[in-house]
């Protein structure tokens, strides 16, 4: 009888392997970017222009041999022709976060129905995806979770992937309980919170900080800011939104479509320059240190960064803009490193959005003296930045059609605003 059931349980595990191997993990992109932030404190510096690629996941779980489940050049012909894509545009922010969770709920709905083959699943479990649909707001957990999802089902663990997805069904269903925020008075943000680490339960902790691993490298370390420095924080956020909903409201509108969660943390001693970090596999969620960001100005400079790379991220659905002719298979275990263009492209776009911004309010004259003298620094600064990562760029023929579009449009928009500002 045990060597029956031994030979069950190696069936099933065959199995699952089987559809794995079947279905494959296919992206059109290479992996995922993981941005972490450190603040260096120079005379100039820009938080965020600096960020170190780590490790990468897959991006989504798909049925089916040889199935290019992301199709790309669909969706990028209509966000190519359809949306700006570097002025501010919060409609096409909310189509990009809409097309993004419709493919969580794809990738769930086929990852469930895999498991199913080798585990037993729960009709609540199994039609996950579909519970997810019915969500308005898809919270930046989900994401995460998903991505744990997706490690257990390709190391074939099958007790592991059944109670994730039961886990994560279950969480569906009821809610995630109350928000961290809920019982600590925060600022009126709308739909985006602004919360502290020591707020998020243990095992969100956890899976958070796990989704910022490198392979090869040590874990970021996430501690609690001060409480004072929570609260400075969240006020600081609330008036920045509010200055930028005065002078700037399509970048007011924009941030809120993009981020959902603003939590506040710092890093061990060790890494005591981190100033933030995001990541894609925690889309709408934002990770910032409060004692990076000292003064109104400082805090609009970290929400047009974190909100610039959530949307390349949901342009490139967390993958590379360079140009690939075949989609890539690839797995959890011992994939390629990102390419170090896209990191690249990303401060690029960054710097030259916040050139922008900076001009923007300083033509409005939302600015004081203070900030004014200090956003002219910042302006020269990002520009001269975005010259240095345009150059190292080159030609646009090596990108997608996604970023081809990106990095047009951002090169007319710099000499729009350069010859303005001459």
């Amino acid at each position: 009888m045990d060597t029956q059931a031994a030979e069950s349980g190696r069936g099933r595990r065959r199995q699952i392997a089987a559809t794995a191997r079947a279905s494959k993990l296919v992206t059109t992109r290479r992996k995922p970017t993981i941005f972490v932030l450190h603040n260096t404190r120079a005379s100039c510096s820009l938080f965020g222009l600096e960020r170190q690629p780590a490790s990468h996941l897959p991006v989504w779980f798909a049925l089916g041999q040889g199935t290019n489940y992301i199709k790309i050049d669909r969706w990028c012909r209509w966000e190519v022709c359809s949306a700006m894509l570097f002025l501010p545009d919060p409609q096409g922010a909310l189509r990009i976060t809409q097309d993004i969770n419709e493919r969580l709920a794809d990738s769930l709905d086929a990852m469930a129905k895999a498991v199913s083959k080798a585990g037993v699943l729960s009709h609540k479990a199994l039609t996950v995806g579909r519970s997810i649909r019915a969500r308005r707001q898809i919270a930046p957990d989900y994401f995460a979770r998903y991505f744990e999802i997706l490690k257990a089902v390709e190391a074939d663990d099958i007790p592991r992937s059944v109670h994730l997805l039961e886990d994560l069904s279950e969480i569906v269903e009821h809610g995630m309980g109350p928000s961290p925020s809920s019982n600590r008075r925060h600022a009126n943000l709308g739909a985006l919170e602004v919360f502290s680490w020591a707020d998020l339960d243990p095992k969100r902790r956890l899976r958070y900080a796990g989704l910022f691993a490198a392979e090869d490298a040590e874990t970021l370390s996430l501690l609690a800011p001060p409480a004072e420095e929570v609260e400075r924080m969240r006020e600081e956020i609330d008036t920045a939104l509010q200055r930028l909903d005065r002078h700037l409201p399509a970048f007011a509108a924009e941030i809120r479509v993009l981020l959902s969660e603003i939590v506040m943390c710092r890093a061990a001693e060790r890494e005591s320059s981190f100033a933030g970090a995001s990541t894609f596999y925690i889309w709408g969620a934002v990770f910032m240190n409060p004692a990076a960001y000292e003064g109104g100005l400082a805090v609009i400079q970290g929400l047009v960064i974190e909100s610039t790379h959530a949307l390349l991220y949901g342009l490139s659905e967390g993958g590379s803009f360079l140009r690939d002719q075949s989609p890539r298979v690839v797995r959890l275990v011992g994939g390629q490193e990102p390419d170090p263009v896209d990191g690249t492209f990303h401060s690029a776009v960054v710097a030259a959005r916040l050139h922008y911004v900076l001009q923007q309010l300083m033509d409005k004259r939302a600015l004081d003296a203070a900030e004014a003298a200090r956003a002219r620094e910042l302006s020269a600064h990002s520009l001269n930045r975005f010259i240095e990562c345009d150059a190292a760029l080159g030609d646009e023929s090596r990108f997608a059609d996604i970023g081809r579009a990106v990095l047009r449009e951002t090169r007319q928009q710099l000499q729009i605003s350069s010859s303005k500002a001459a």
